[in-house]
């Protein structure tokens, strides 16, 4: 799956591109992809207004979920009727912002009331979502779940120069896990159980995961999801956590992508990647060869490969 422009360069966003490539399973086999890519551009005619992100879907119809929540929620964001009615991007953002953020935190958390009316098996099957609200100069990137989100900037860099000396990236969100205090407190407190699963020698390996009690599920290595309305009643919430961010003219690329990329690429490895790819101008390249370097890892590391999903837009 591959979705791509070149902008006309008036705008932010000079370039942009999204990648998903489906795993394997342990016999080697290509798994159902159960990623999903989100990319709306100059939303509602206005320049300036984009919304993009990956979701990560897990379980028996994971890629379900992901696929119906990857057009749920932005639906709800660009339609709904305080932001639908107003055309200037410093309107948009700040009634994005109200009542810390009430209208996106809604879409998220109104996503787990319609998947109680699908046709297909929720309880077990969820989704991650990680999107980036891109309106004029402000982003808002709104996570819940384990996929991750970065900024890359240079504050050595000026406009002439064809070379980035000083790339830094800082993560535009948190990786919602288990183990996390804030996270673990509450998941004790609604009467979930945080543990590894254990191997034939009793040890623990993997991820810690979240259990009710001494029942088998839901076994989530996440804190907050959509849908898995089982380990709902354990403390996985849909509640995204909602960071902030200003573009400037040091900004270069924000990626967006599934724990796929990040189970063998370090943050470092992620944008370092980009340098080249974003002097060029070509973000195609650069999440194709970023998809085909973690693909790489998992083969070289693991028994199967996880469904693996970049999407990035140079500024």
């Amino acid at each position: 799956n591959v979705f791509y422009s070149d902008f006309d360069g008036s705008g932010y966003i000079k370039n942009y591109c999204g990648v998903s490539q489906p795993g394997k399973d342990i016999e080697g086999n290509t798994k159902i992809n159960q990623d999903a890519i989100v990319f709306l551009t100059n939303i509602n005619n206005i320049k300036d207004f984009n919304i993009f992100g990956v979701l990560d879907g897990h379980g028996p119809a994971g890629h379900f979920v992901s696929k119906y929540i990857s057009n749920y929620i932005p639906t709800q964001l660009i339609n709904h009727p305080e932001i639908k009615k107003l055309k200037n991007p410093e309107k948009i953002y700040k009634k994005f912002k109200e009542n810390n953020c009430k209208i996106i935190t809604d879409a998220f958390v109104s996503s787990d009331e319609v998947l109680k009316n699908v046709d297909f098996d929720v309880l077990q099957s969820g989704t991650t979502c990680c999107l980036i609200i891109h309106i004029g100069k402000h982003i808002l990137c709104a996570n819940t779940g384990d996929s991750r989100a970065l900024v890359t900037f240079d504050e050595s860099n000026n406009k002439n120069s064809k070379k980035l000396n000083n790339l830094q990236a800082v993560a535009l969100s948190i990786d919602y896990k288990p183990e996390l205090p804030e996270e673990s407190k509450r998941i004790m407190m609604s009467g979930g159980v945080i543990e590894k699963i254990r191997d034939e020698y009793g040890q623990g390996v993997g991820p810690f995961r979240v259990w009710a009690g001494e029942e088998d599920y839901p076994g989530l290595a996440m804190s907050r999801s959509i849908g898995d309305l089982r380990g709902k009643t354990v403390g996985i919430i849909p509640n995204p956590g909602i960071l902030e961010y200003d573009l400037n003219k040091t900004t270069k690329f924000i990626i967006a992508c599934s724990d796929g990329v990040f189970e063998y690429l370090t943050n470092e490895k992620v944008k370092d990647l980009g340098k080249k790819f974003y002097i060029e101008n070509n973000a195609s390249d650069y999440c194709h060869k970023l998809i085909k370097l973690a693909f790489d890892q998992w083969l070289k590391n693991d028994t199967f490969v996880d469904d693996i999903t970049a999407v990035v837009a140079f500024f």
